[in-house]
């Protein structure tokens, strides 16, 4: 079976995404990256009485792990560097170190140390052939695209509920620009594999 290879540009442009400016105001008074937009969630009261509390923390958060996943699960990459990744990722993405010393009882926290949890899994999931199919690429991009537009849909809905003018920034498109850029090539990568019939027993069996 033909394995699946990504471009890399697109999970860098991804990276870049997470950096520029996901909301802005209208008034160019508050512009928020991916990061500081997730924390702003986390600490708004009407985030936290949700019918998913913290969900829009927890959506916009998550998506550096989808990057993460699309980057290392490929067999071109050493394993160790699979890992480092992973690993460096779970530290980034870990609460304050107050948590860890015996503050657990934040919500927010304990949403960010999930997270890292999370990430590590991600680097020994590499282990499996299965995380390596085109198919799963294909999808999980899918499930990114969405993740980012539901997940900075309801933080515009947090800032109107404050009657703050504010709008999507250019991360919000810039990562979905990428994300279909990897599902265009992972749909023709999907087209190009052979499928080979189940009943294909070896020789000699």
């Amino acid at each position: 079976m033909k394995r699946a290879i990504h471009p890399v540009w697109p999970l860098v442009l991804g990276l870049l995404a997470c950096f520029l400016p996901w909301m802005e105001s209208v008034g160019n008074t508050l512009t928020l990256n991916l990061w500081d937009l997730a924390e702003w969630c986390s600490i708004n009261p009407l985030s936290r009485h949700a019918n998913i509390p913290l969900g829009a923390s927890l959506g916009l958060r998550s998506l550096p792990l989808f990057l993460l996943a699309l980057a290392i699960w490929r067999d071109e990459m050493s394993t160790r560097l699979q890992m480092t990744l992973a690993l460096l990722t779970a530290i980034a993405v870990l609460p304050p170190p107050e948590f860890l010393l015996g503050n657990a009882g934040d919500p927010n926290h304990r949403q960010q140390l999930a997270l890292g949890i999370v990430a590590l899994l991600c680097g020994f999931a590499c282990r499996f052939p299965f995380v390596r199919r085109p198919l799963i690429h294909w999808g999980m991009g899918g499930i990114a695209m969405a993740v980012a537009w539901l997940s900075l849909s309801a933080a515009l809905y947090l800032q109107s509920a404050l009657a703050l003018e504010t709008q999507p920034g250019p991360g919000l498109f810039l990562l979905l620009f990428a994300m279909l850029w990897l599902e265009v090539f992972g749909l023709q990568n999907i087209r190009a594999t052979p499928c080979e019939s189940p009943r294909k027993l070896p020789l000699g069996s």
